[in-house]
């Protein structure tokens, strides 16, 4: 979560705050992933043998989501 310079941090600057996970959380996140309120969004999905194209891509800087490297099918 980032906070603005009026929660604290200094002038026109913003503080990252990271707690780590917790069961509760998670199970927060789930509940939220099955009802439809969170979902991923994926620019775009490469083969393992790709993995060096997706590093580029994920390099570019102009993506519209997560790149996704399949490691395996299951």
């Amino acid at each position: 979560m980032y906070l603005p310079s009026f929660l604290g941090e200094g002038p026109g600057g913003y503080s990252l705050v990271s707690t780590g996970p917790s069961k509760m959380r998670m199970e927060k996140v789930q509940r939220m992933v099955a009802d439809g309120k969170l979902k991923a969004v994926v620019d775009s999905t490469w083969e393992m043998g790709d993995v060096m194209k997706a590093y580029g891509k994920s390099m570019t800087k102009h993506l519209q989501g997560k790149v996704v490297v399949k490691v395996q099918d299951i």
